[in-house]
C-alpha cells in the first residue's frame, strides 16, 4: 500500500521531471545567447602616474581626478 508522503514524493518527482522536460524544450525552440562584456582596458604606467599624480599635487579628490581622466574611482585606488 502506497502512504501519503510516498504519493505526494511521486507527484513531486512527477513534476520535477515535467519542468526539466519544459526547460529542455524551451531551449530548444530559443537558443541560449551568451552575452560578452568589454574587456577590461590595459593602462599603462605613463597613463597611471599621468592619472594619481594630480591627486597628490593639486589636493584633487579622487572622484573628480578619476571624472577628469574618464576612469572609475576604483581605477585610480588601484
Amino acid at each position: 500500500m502506497c502512504s501519503v508522503h510516498d504519493r505526494e514524493r511521486s507527484e513531486q518527482n512527477d513534476a520535477c521531471v515535467a519542468a526539466t522536460f519544459a526547460a529542455k524544450a524551451s531551449r530548444a525552440l530559443h537558443p541560449v545567447i551568451e552575452i560578452v562584456g568589454e574587456r577590461r582596458r590595459a593602462y599603462d604606467d605613463t597613463f597611471r602616474r599621468r592619472v594619481v599624480l594630480p591627486s597628490y599635487e593639486t589636493g584633487q579628490s579622487v572622484r573628480a581626478v578619476a571624472r577628469q581622466f574618464g576612469v572609475h574611482v576604483s581605477v585610480v585606488y588601484r
